[in-house]
């Protein structure tokens, strides 16, 4: 949680939630289900929309997906 609060932007904390999400998906999701109300808006609209938007300069891309 000290990691994620040093990140200065939505962007750069959808960034390392999903390099978490890579890593531990377990922590992934007991650190978005701690407080959804603060991680939802990161993980979901609007910042993936912006993450959508740069997708080609992210760092570890998974993959824009439709339905």
């Amino acid at each position: 949680m000290m990691q994620l609060g040093h990140k200065s932007t939505d962007l750069d904390r959808y960034i390392y939630l999903i390099n978490l999400l890579d890593h531990n998906e377990t922590l992934f999701y007991r650190t978005v289900m701690s407080d959804p109300a603060r991680f939802l808006p990161i993980v979901y609209d609007p910042t993936i929309g912006e993450a959508c938007l740069k997708f080609g300069t992210l760092p570890s891309a998974r993959g824009i997906y439709s339905r």
